[in-house]
């Protein structure tokens, strides 16, 4: 399925009543909407029961921001970038670590990754060897962080790696002394780190999308402060800005064209703040039945 994870699936379930599909989470503006593109079709022909549906962003007139395009809007950015660049994005967002890639890499710069983003990128290797080795590409650096004595696992990630040379692992004082070579992945969990680059200026992209609650909505106002402090110009979505993030869900339009394609007999929205959204443009169409926490869906009754 296109997602913003790798791995993102759809079930569908043969029962004795009938043929019952779980979209799971899943878009059509990604790197790989010929992927969705093929479950629609599929799961339409399985003539299905019920389709337990997500609605994240069930909206409609909202278009959603494409992969393809916050990677040309990165493109356009890093022509006119100066001074250090840290890029916060989801810890398991590939499809954005290879969008920074490429245009970090085209601006004549090197991707700076956490040793715990090197470790997941070696793992997800061993299903999509098209995923960049980090401890082998020349375009990937792993950042070091100060420290006596490095965990065991981050041990094995240095042994295994050109480090030896001094090539792969790079440390405050050489981002420090050239930032302008360089585009961090940082998230906020990370920021501690700048105290030791201390940069003078530069830009800080988040790339993720607003915050959904009061939680994140505090953690964004510490990241702001963090942000000022260090002259660090915020883009993305620290200043609602659109294109340097494409959601991980479906739009409204694209949500609607799903459904009216497999036609179920009975729609369940899941994962969704807005059930009536699906009342109201499906209801005359088939049986649309929002879940209760705890109350069982009888499908014989379907």
């Amino acid at each position: 399925m296109d997602h913003s994870i790798p791995g993102a699936g759809a079930f569908g379930i043969e029962t004795g009543a009938g043929w019952v599909i779980y979209t799971g989470d899943l878009r059509l503006h990604g790197t790989r909407p010929q992927d969705t593109e093929a479950f629609i079709r599929e799961a339409a022909g399985l003539k299905p029961l019920a389709l337990v549906c997500e609605g994240t962003r069930p909206d409609l007139g909202d278009p959603a921001t494409t992969e393809g395009e916050v990677l040309e809007n990165l493109r356009s950015f890093y022509r006119t970038a100066r001074g250090l660049v840290v890029a916060d994005f989801g810890p398991r967002n590939v499809v954005r670590l290879l969008s920074f890639l490429e245009a970090s890499t085209q601006a004549g710069r090197r991707l700076v990754i956490t040793a715990k983003d090197a470790f997941l990128l070696e793992a997800l290797r061993l299903a999509d060897p098209s995923i960049p080795d980090p401890l082998r590409d020349p375009r990937i650096a792993i950042y070091g962080k100060r420290r006596s004595r490095p965990d065991s696992w981050e041990e094995d990630l240095r042994q295994r790696s050109d480090f030896p040379r001094g090539e792969r692992w790079v440390h405050s004082e050489q981002i420090a002394a050239s930032p302008e070579d360089y585009t961090v992945c940082f998230s906020y969990f990370d920021l501690q780190e700048l105290i030791d680059i201390e940069p003078q200026g530069g830009t800080y992209i988040l790339s993720s999308c607003e915050p959904i609650n009061e939680e994140m909505a505090i953690d964004e106002q510490r990241l702001m402060a963090w942000v000022n402090q260090f002259r660090l110009t915020p883009r993305g979505a620290l200043v609602d800005e659109r294109g340097f993030h494409a959601s991980g869900h479906i739009d409204g339009a694209g949500l609607i064209r799903m459904i009216e394609t497999i036609q179920p007999r009975a729609l369940i929205p899941v994962h969704t703040e807005k059930p009536k959204f699906f009342q109201q443009h499906f209801g005359n169409l088939m049986k649309v039945i929002p879940p209760t926490k705890g109350d069982p869906i009888d499908l014989e009754a379907l």
